[in-house]
């Protein structure tokens, strides 16, 4: 089952997930310089646009309900814009709306839910200290 809840594409290909999930206010555009994130399924990528260029990813695999967040990568040029937090909360967000668990292997989104651990919840008890959480 992609993550999108489709038959392994968006509605739209490529379509941006919105409001605070895309890690920008409701109504912003990558066109105006805001980070947008949108789901390539095909490809079990969440990708992360700055001004319709392609800033960074976050891979994925998904099975039996859980999204195993695998490795998340922002280009050179645009890391001194810490732009990786926006990558991981639509990751994250896209998570919870699906009711999907997380499994962080990158170790961004492990040391993102430390920091942030109203996203603790999305991990499985059970799972937790497999990944130091």
């Amino acid at each position: 089952m992609p993550v999108d809840g489709g038959s392994g594409t968006s509605d739209v290909p490529g379509e941006p997930i919105t409001g605070h999930a895309a890690g920008r206010p409701a109504g912003g555009s990558a066109e105006a310089g805001l980070p947008e994130v949108r789901i390539d399924a095909p490809a079990g990528r969440f990708n992360l646009y700055v001004a319709g260029q392609l800033a960074g990813y976050l891979r994925y695999s998904l099975s039996d309900g859980s999204l195993r967040l695998l490795e998340t990568t922002v280009s050179r040029q645009h890391r001194i814009e810490n732009l990786a937090p926006a990558l991981i909360t639509g990751a994250l967000e896209t998570a919870r709306l699906k009711q999907l668990s997380v499994l962080p292997v990158s170790a961004a989104v492990r040391d993102f839910i430390l920091l942030n651990p109203r996203y603790l919840d999305l991990v499985p008890v059970d799972r937790r200290d497999e990944f130091g959480l």
